[in-house]
């Protein structure tokens, strides 16, 4: 893979957005076809996809879900003091997982793709949708005190970054390479080969995606002339295409761009995160003022509002719920196959020791000591009868029983 000229490696132009390649390191990616492959010469990425990373992300998308739904409970029951904890929880893991979530994608900007295998794209795919699905999730279960914090001067512009630079990387893949070949969902267990090897360059970059130096690409078989002056002379091709026996057994069958579920996935979270700041203006502007003014909702419409509520809660939820266990599912095999491919230079990262792999299970732990002394003061204010166990219409919460 030759090394092109480029301004830049990601920026607007007459064209669009666009990639282009910058360094290529050199690995030997594409001696994994052949009879005698050289192996161990795999470049592991432990900023990447390092254990300690991937599990406090992982971690941190499972908290929420799973918080997120005693909150619903908390509300029913009105439950002020332990519901006050939970908020603050999910507040500071979802914190956490947004600005993980962002320094993955200025790692990506700032690495060059020929650095960047399409493997460890994945992991950075999967791993920033679960920051998206806690984001979301987090608005809307928390909505009713979103905007009473402080907080949401930073919350909401670090979240629209974060979905804004995720859509136009998708957006790109899915739009511009529509029907183009990329490296297959996950690899059998069984086979230590994989497109997944390869630099994702060679599946964005104009230049690579048609060229000899794809293995997937049409244009990999195309013959030149034989030799000039001989009659007979055929032409040979610049490379064999790969038979199916390669592909089957070796670097395995390309997927087309379309049929990737990370571009639906994002979609669906992004129709969460609309719902929940709809929710939000309407939970402002609608329920707030007409409890201000004492105003009454008649019997049919409050009954309708329930419902409406509950349908869209339901969506929000099954939506976050399925896009935690689609990417924690994906990234938990990729990592399993990488590690018993035998390509891996190192175990670096597998290794849990690492000061980059330690801070955020650190943090998470942080948070959870942060939620330990929430209860344990607000059951000492109960105890003193500063607070009730169940204090209705709350001012602070937004009355949480009417909503």
């Amino acid at each position: 893979m030759k090394r092109l000229p480029s301004l830049s490696l990601f920026f607007w132009n007459q064209r669009g957005f666009s990639f282009e390649v910058e360094d290529f390191n050199g690995t030997g990616y594409l001696k994994s076809i052949g009879p005698t492959p050289r192996r161990g010469k795999f470049q592991p990425d432990p900023d990447v996809a390092g254990v300690g990373i991937i599990s406090s992300m992982i971690a941190q998308a499972i908290a929420v879900c799973l918080l997120a739904l005693w909150t619903l409970y908390l509300k029913k029951r009105n439950s002020k003091i332990w519901l006050e904890s939970f908020t603050g929880f999910l507040f500071s893991v979802s914190d956490m997982s947004s600005i993980l979530s962002l320094a993955y994608i200025i790692n990506f900007m700032l690495t060059g793709k020929c650095k960047m295998s399409t493997y460890h794209y994945y992991i950075v795919l999967d791993t920033v949708l679960l920051a998206c699905s806690t984001i979301a999730l987090t608005f809307h279960s928390c909505r009713h005190v979103f905007f009473s914090t402080r907080g949401w001067i930073l919350r909401v512009p670090v979240a629209l970054l974060i979905f804004s630079l995720l859509g136009i990387f998708l957006s790109y893949q899915f739009f511009v390479h529509t029907k183009n070949n990329f490296p297959e969902w996950v690899p059998p267990v069984g086979r230590n080969d994989s497109g997944l090897l390869l630099p994702v360059s060679c599946f964005f970059d104009m230049d690579l995606m048609n060229g000899k130096e794809n293995p997937f690409s049409p244009h990999r078989a195309i013959k030149k002339p034989g030799k000039p002056g001989k009659k007979k002379s055929k032409p040979v091709y610049v490379h064999e295409p790969l038979t199916e026996t390669q592909l089957s057994r070796q670097l395995g069958h390309p997927i087309q761009n379309y049929k990737i579920p990370h571009f639906y996935l994002y979609g669906l979270l992004t129709l969460s995160l609309i719902l929940g700041i709809a929710f939000n203006i309407w939970q402002h502007f609608v329920v707030d003022r007409r409890a201000k003014a004492s105003k009454t909702t008649p019997k049919e419409r409050r009954g309708l509002r329930r419902y409406a509520r509950w349908a869209v809660r339901f969506l929000v939820y099954g939506i976050s719920i399925l896009c935690t266990v689609f990417c924690t599912v994906h990234i938990l095999k990729l990592r399993s196959w990488a590690e018993h491919s035998g390509w891996l230079s190192d175990e670096s990262e597998s290794r849990w020791y690492s000061l980059g792999q330690l801070l955020p299970p650190m943090a998470l732990g942080i948070s959870l000591f942060m939620l330990l002394d929430s209860w344990g003061e607000r059951g000492r204010r109960v105890k003193g009868g500063g607070l009730n166990m169940s204090q209705k219409g709350s001012k602070e919460l937004g009355g949480y029983r009417h909503v």
